[in-house]
């Protein structure tokens, strides 16, 4: 009788386990950046299939972080906001990537989500993922996501972009 009860509360434990693993496996977590202003003046001066790369740096001012195993870019839509007259077509293509600075152990660029051969005249994007696991990356105190562009055409006028990411979180159990 003890044998039983052993063998149930084991497989008990074990396929609770795998129900809370299922719940919790998919953590998707958005995340809107700042406005993002691409400077025309640049954009004037090259030519157009001339790539540009611009980046932002972003803070991990939370510990909690420690607790997921792994994580990736499941989604990135890029959105232009200003000016009205520009959308995409002046895009060729575009990849973003995250690194980290040299402080911070200097992973190396990783590509996390692109576009390539733009031919779209909407304002908002959906760009392809990666799938790579960067949960080093977000850990640290510090990292980069940088974005490069390759313009079809020549800008003239300053661009403003947000992006809206969604990283898939997948916990330590």
């Amino acid at each position: 009788m003890k044998k039983l009860f052993i063998i149930f509360s084991l497989l008990l434990l074990f396929s609770c386990k795998k129900t809370i693993q299922n719940l919790v496996n998919n953590i998707d977590i958005p995340y809107d950046t700042k406005d993002i202003v691409l400077p025309g003046s640049i954009f004037s001066k090259n030519q157009a299939g001339e790539l540009k790369g611009f980046q932002d740096t972003y803070f991990n001012r939370d510990s909690r972080i420690d607790n997921f195993q792994e994580a990736k870019l499941s989604g990135l839509t890029v959105l232009i906001t200003k000016p009205d007259s520009i959308n995409f077509s002046v895009m060729k293509e575009i990849n973003v990537y995250i690194l980290t600075d040299a402080s911070n152990g200097n992973f190396p660029q990783k590509l996390i989500s692109y576009k390539k051969n733009i031919q779209t005249i909407t304002k908002n994007l959906d760009l392809d993922v990666t799938g790579e696991n960067v949960i080093n990356y977000l850990q640290q105190t510090k990292y980069i996501i940088r974005t490069e562009i390759i313009l079809r055409q020549i800008v003239k006028e300053d661009v403003t972009i947000k992006n809206h990411l969604v990283f898939n979180f997948k916990p330590k159990i």
